[in-house]
């Protein structure tokens, strides 16, 4: 299941840079010291990406020197992460490597076993709840045991599909919750589950699947919320709970959001006009200059893609990628 555009010396590199400006991406003020973030590296991480303190200096170096992280030398050494690494972060945010889990993972004795974890972690995931299930939620059910889907087996197998974009993971500081996306329910379509014997699977999940492999759009879950339209002087409210349920939860490593997603969530919950350039550039614009929330630039249009960049905010010279807290 490896991302076969890259080596596996290229993947444990960016694992290496995606952990470190993780690390700092998640301090209160995106800085930690050197030896508060070396302290940080659990034991298996420093076995999986074969990094000790010196690996992850020279690494941190290298990051210094493409402006992803800035040293910061007094009585003792820090770095702060950079808007730069922030994009650098959102962009290869599959690469940050998942919590460890109890145990070590178990190499696959052939092609088929390996096949079969596939399906049935992918299979787990297919009737998630909307906000995604943890990883103690899916360890529950472990599947046959001749695929031996430990704690740390089931993660590795989780790994390898969020960096392949089959799997998305959604973090807070405290936990990661996962979904099937949509290329990961396609992909699922031509899986063999014949490994995995008898199963049981909800309606829901089997309808969507097989609406995948028809080429099908799924339709509206039943009980789906439509969009409430709210009056001009509710809105600016509404955006700035929405901001800060994506800053607590999506993007809490970020500590940007990018404004076509909120504008994607404003216009479910609120409807098209609510999130329009018309209304809703004009509002984030307002509350910059009312000091409430920071607009930031994005430094390399090359990227996002053409509809990211429509939806974002367009300014004189300049166009307006994230939202963030307003700093100082």
């Amino acid at each position: 299941m490896a991302r076969p555009d890259l080596s596996a010396p290229e993947v444990l590199d960016l694992r290496r840079q995606a952990f470190l400006l993780h690390q700092l991406a998640s301090a209160p003020d995106g800085t930690r010291t050197r030896a508060d973030a070396d302290k940080r590296i659990p034991k298996p991480l420093q076995e999986e990406l074969s990094l000790n303190p010196a690996t992850a200096d020279a690494c941190r170096r290298g990051l210094r020197d493409r402006g992803l992280v800035r040293e910061v030398v007094g009585k003792v050494v820090a770095h702060t992460i950079t808007d730069a690494g922030r994009e650098w972060l959102l962009e290869h945010d599959v690469f940050i490597p998942l919590a460890p889990a109890r145990g070590r993972a178990g190499t696959p004795p052939d092609a088929a076993v390996a096949n079969a974890r596939t399906a049935w972690v992918m299979l787990q995931l297919l009737d998630a709840p909307a906000e995604g299930a943890t990883a103690a939620t899916l360890n529950k059910r472990r599947g046959p045991a001749r695929l031996g889907l430990n704690s740390a087996t089931a993660r590795a197998v989780r790994g390898e599909l969020v960096v392949r974009r089959m799997v998305a993971v959604s973090r807070t500081s405290r936990s990661e919750r996962f979904s099937l996306t949509s290329a990961g329910v396609m992909y699922m379509t031509g899986l063999s589950f014949d490994g995995l014997g008898t199963l049981k699977i909800a309606a829901p999940a089997l309808t969507r699947l097989l609406q995948a492999a028809r080429g099908a759009s799924a339709p509206p879950a039943a009980g789906s919320p439509t969009p409430t339209p709210v009056l001009p002087a509710q809105l600016e409210q509404v955006v700035m709970d929405i901001f800060h349920e994506l800053l607590g939860q999506k993007y809490a490593a970020l500590q940007m959001v990018p404004i076509h997603e909120l504008r994607a969530v404003v216009t479910a919950r609120c409807g098209p006009d609510a999130a329009s350039h018309a209304v809703l550039d004009g509002l984030l614009l307002d509350l910059r200059r009312a000091r409430k929330v920071g607009l930031v630039s994005i430094s390399d249009r090359s990227r996002a893609t053409p509809e990211q960049l429509r939806d974002s905010v367009s300014a004189v010279g300049e166009t307006f990628f994230y939202v963030e807290n307003r700093r100082g």
